[in-house]
């Protein structure tokens, strides 16, 4: 499933202030966001009917409705770090675009491989809306389980109802802590200049090269990551962004 690339009409930039810090963001194309499961099939976030699905087979498989026939996937755009200055003028598209495009993610991953090398995956994405409400959306996955009576490849897709922003951390970490709190974690910011400026450069910085998560973050433990999205809570319950034409 190739990632769907919508272009803008012309560069925008997005000016994201979190508490004192103030980020300008240009970009120019709208990207499919997925998961940060790189070394799985790649799966989009959305928001299904419901708020929830599952299937059962390969998540690139053309039989499992999996890959068409979704209307809720999710768009984040390509950002780069600008010092550029917006323009101080709106338009109706404009409008439109950042009504229904997040503006910031926040995504997270774990995995765990047992003794008969089954393996598990979950990951959660939280997505930021310039109206300043919230969504996180999980996957948790199963892959290669041969048990009798098991199904070889098993995922289950959940999307949060609706929050305010100042309660969205509370929820991806209640959303990740889904293994031992042993096991090693990852996590992932769009625009990645805000991820750096709060947790320093990336342990992998060549993660989602063409992709919305151009950075990773790994770490040790459930703890470690706790401590990581703590340092988000400040400036997200002083949030605010603007998108502007690019001068």
């Amino acid at each position: 499933m190739d990632r769907i690339v919508l272009n803008t009409a012309n560069p925008l930039v997005a000016t994201i202030t979190m508490g004192e810090q103030e980020f300008h963001c240009e970009f120019n194309e709208l990207l499919r966001c997925d998961f940060p499961v790189s070394a799985w099939e790649p799966i989009p976030v959305e928001i299904p009917p419901g708020n929830s699905k599952s299937w059962y087979e390969r998540p690139a498989s053309k039989d499992n409705g999996f890959a068409k026939g979704s209307n809720g996937l999710i768009h984040l755009p390509l950002f780069r770090q600008s010092n550029s200055a917006p323009q101080k003028t709106y338009d109706e598209e404009i409008l439109t675009l950042v009504a229904a495009t997040p503006v910031l993610a926040i995504a997270t991953r774990s995995h765990h491989i047992e003794a008969d090398h089954s393996k598990f995956v979950a990951s959660s994405v939280l997505l930021v809306w310039a109206s300043r409400i919230a969504v996180v959306i999980s996957l948790d996955g199963t892959e290669g389980v041969s048990t009798e009576g098991a199904a070889p490849h098993e995922w289950h897709l959940n999307a949060s109802a609706s929050m305010k922003v100042e309660t969205a951390i509370d929820e991806l970490l209640t959303r990740s802590k889904v293994f031992p709190s042993s096991s090693s974690q990852s996590l992932y910011v769009a625009p990645n200049c805000i991820g750096q400026h709060l947790l320093g450069q990336p342990t992998n910085p060549d993660f989602g090269t063409g992709s919305p998560w151009l950075g990773e973050w790994r770490f040790d433990n459930f703890g470690s990551l706790a401590a990581a999205l703590s340092r988000f809570r400040p400036g997200l319950d002083d949030f605010a962004v603007h998108v502007l034409p690019s001068k």
